[in-house]
C-alpha cells in the first residue's frame, strides 16, 4: 500500500462514523437548518484537519492549531458516544424487522407519544453534549484561568535568615497545547 494512502484509512473511518452520526442526527432534528449547520461544521473541521496534515500540521507556530485540533477531537468525542445511541436504535428495528413486533398505536398518556427512534437519538444528543459541552468549557474558558493562592505559613526553628521570605509554588499548569506566553506572564506580576 502506498504509503500517502496511509491516512486515508482513519479519515475514512472517521467519514463513516460522521455519516452514521448524521443518520441519527436527521431523525432527532428532522428540520433542514440543523442539516445544513451539522454538514457546515463537520466540512470545516475536516477541511482544516487535511490542511494541517497536507502543511506539517506539527511544525505550525502559531495557536490556531490548538483549536483546530481541539475542534476535531471535541466533534468527534461527541459523534463517538452519539452513534451509540443510533446503533441501538438500528439494533432496536432490526429487532422489529426480525420478530415482527407491532406497536400499540393507542398513546397511553397525555400528549402526543414520541417514537423510539426519535427518543433514543434525542437521548443520544443530550448524553453525547455533556462531554461535548465539558470540553468546550475546558478548551474556551479554562486554559489560562490561573489562581493565586497566598499561605502565610507559621514554621518553627526557621533560621532568622528565612523569616519574612516569599516562596512561590507553581504546579498543575495543564496548558498542553495552549502555549501563548503573555496569560503565563500575568500571574508573576
Amino acid at each position: 500500500m502506498p504509503r500517502f494512502l496511509l491516512p486515508l484509512i482513519p479519515f475514512a473511518f472517521l467519514l463513516a462514523i460522521d455519516l452514521y452520526a448524521y443518520q441519527g442526527f436527521r431523525t432527532a432534528l428532522p428540520h433542514r437548518a440543523w442539516h445544513i449547520a451539522y454538514w457546515v461544521l463537520s466540512l470545516v473541521i475536516y477541511g482544516l484537519f487535511v490542511y494541517g496534515m497536507m502543511n506539517d500540521f506539527r511544525t505550525w507556530q502559531f495557536q490556531g492549531k490548538a483549536y483546530i485540533s481541539g475542534a476535531f477531537i471535541i466533534a468527534f468525542v461527541f459523534k463517538f458516544i452519539f452513534v451509540w445511541f443510533v446503533v441501538a436504535d438500528d439494533f432496536l428495528r432490526l429487532g422489529k424487522l426480525v420478530f415482527r413486533w407491532r406497536q400499540n398505536p393507542t398513546p397511553t398518556g397525555a400528549g402526543e407519544p414520541i417514537a423510539r427512534s426519535e427518543f433514543l437519538t434525542r437521548l443520544g444528543l443530550a448524553i453525547a453534549s455533556i462531554p461535548l459541552s465539558a470540553l468546550l468549557w475546558g478548551a474556551v474558558r479554562n486554559p489560562y484561568n490561573y489562581q493565586i493562592s497566598r499561605v502565610t505559613l507559621s514554621i518553627p526553628d526557621l533560621p532568622d535568615a528565612l523569616i519574612g521570605t516569599t516562596i512561590a509554588q507553581i504546579s498543575d499548569i495543564h496548558t498542553g497545547s495552549f502555549t501563548a506566553k503573555t496569560p503565563l506572564c500575568v500571574p508573576c506580576r
